[in-house]
């Protein structure tokens, strides 16, 4: 099964085209299914295309529907999104830019030995994220003395401590890129059933223009 991590649905997740859609169910019930409007989206469309077949109300009434659950389905996708993704992966797009931003503040024996207990408690809970990054934050762990971390810490050479830093913060990100696998699931099939319904109108009149030029 492919799995698909937080920061692969971020784009998506953290547009504002995306949040808009949030109000499309409102929309929807004022707008898309009044019949007043539906009437003039049908005068509109053969007044445009005097001179070609034109929609018919049918055809008119899928696109509509079709726009209606693309746009629905999106929305959903970015409530769960927002309600379930990790804040540091809405923040930032992956890890380098994470361990970078956020270096300074566990440059300290404290702030280190936090850091070393959050990976452990990341590491139990991302329990199903892919076996390469569960080793590598795993490794990391391993490196470090069963002793205090605070201990381990005044004992890393001051070379060493920086980069020690980037690859705990960087194995902390990828745990947390991959927490609650329902609810990515689920934003992943919403997002693309959304989108694929959104193309769906755009394809067929690409293929009736194209058809026309053709002929």
């Amino acid at each position: 099964m492919v799995t698909i991590p937080w920061s692969r649905l971020r784009g998506i997740g953290n547009s504002a085209a995306a949040k808009s859609t949030i109000l499309i169910p409102l929309v929807g019930y004022l707008f898309l299914f009044n019949e007043q409007i539906i009437e003039a989206l049908k005068l509109h469309s053969a007044l445009e295309m005097a001179t070609a077949p034109h929609a018919s109300g049918a055809e008119l009434g899928w696109r509509l529907l079709c726009l209606y659950y693309g746009l629905t389905f999106v929305a959903i996708a970015t409530i769960v999104y927002a309600l379930s993704c990790p804040q540091v992966c809405k923040r930032y797009a992956d890890s380098v830019e994470y361990s970078r931003d956020v270096l300074e503040i566990h440059s300290s024996p404290g702030a280190f030995r936090g850091l070393v207990g959050e990976l452990g408690l990341e590491l139990e809970a991302a329990s199903g994220a892919p076996t390469g990054v569960r080793n590598a934050a795993d490794g990391e762990l391993k490196l470090l003395d069963s002793g205090d971390a605070a201990a381990t810490w005044g004992l890393l050479p001051s070379g060493e401590r920086p980069s020690r830093l980037l690859r705990l913060l960087a194995a902390k990100y990828n745990l947390m890129d991959y927490t609650r696998p329902a609810a990515r699931r689920a934003t992943a099939v919403l997002y693309a059933t959304g989108l694929v319904l959104l193309a769906i109108p755009a394809m067929q009149l690409f293929y009736r223009v194209t058809l026309t030029l053709l002929e």
